[in-house]
């Protein structure tokens, strides 16, 4: 081997580090940024398990909701009855009052 193989093969080396180095370097800016998202999330994360821990104070929307329903399903009881009334009609005054409704 002569000088100048050595030489090409040592810049060939010192070549294949210095791009290794900047790879290194790139990686260690992702890790650093990942690193810093990681910590936004964290808090985040903190913030929901706490909120999701926390005592709710006393409310009586269990029983509006119950109201509402109660108030759909006679509204759905009516609306079946005059389904059925209007089907019963004759078809001329079904018609007209579908189409007045």
């Amino acid at each position: 081997m002569t000088d100048a193989d050595t030489r090409a093969r040592l810049d060939r080396i010192e070549t294949g580090l210095a791009g290794l180095r900047l790879d290194f370097d790139a990686v260690v800016r992702g890790l650093h940024e990942l690193i810093g998202a990681l910590g936004v999330q964290t808090e985040m994360l903190t913030e929901i398990l706490e909120a999701t821990t926390a005592e709710l104070p006393e409310s009586d929307l269990g029983q509006k909701l119950d109201r509402i329903a109660d108030a759909l399903e006679s509204q759905d009881a009516a609306f079946q009855a005059i389904d059925k009334t209007m089907a019963a009609l004759p078809d001329k005054i079904g018609q007209a009052v579908a189409r007045v409704a």
